[in-house]
């Protein structure tokens, strides 16, 4: 009865920390530096990812912000750590504050066509154009 019991409860261990581990590498972790260049200025940012959620930081500039979005709610939190002070904004509301925000609507109602690949770093990436009538 008592090997029976035991056997019971390592299957059972085992697929958990199966199924954890399964679990964890679903929610796949990135992490990017991302640089904005405008005619007058050019920021840069520490992009972080994870499932629906993404963290973005200001590294450049006179105001040093941090960006936490969930893409499955489409809420963006802006905090200045500075002020100690943050914004919680919903939908489009958030282009203004989040850069990738501020991409997906400025592409919505964009056509876009696939145009090529190339390799950055070791990665394989696709090329697109993007244009509106």
């Amino acid at each position: 009865m008592k090997k029976e019991c035991r056997m019971i409860f390592l299957i059972m261990g085992v697929l958990l920390i199966f199924l954890g581990l399964t679990f964890s590498a679903i929610a796949v972790e990135f992490s990017a530096d991302l640089k904005i260049k405008q005619p007058d200025k050019e920021y840069e940012f520490k992009y972080y990812a994870q499932g629906s959620l993404y963290r973005l930081e200001k590294l450049t500039g006179e105001d040093r912000i941090l960006v936490i979005a969930d893409r499955k709610l489409d809420i963006t939190w802006m905090l200045n750590p500075e002020d100690k002070i943050y914004l919680e904004l919903k939908g489009i509301d958030a282009a203004f504050f989040n850069p990738i925000r501020g991409w997906e609507a400025a592409m919505e109602g964009s056509e876009k066509k696939k145009v090529g690949t190339e390799t950055v770093l070791g990665y394989s990436c696709e090329k697109y154009t993007y244009w509106r009538f």
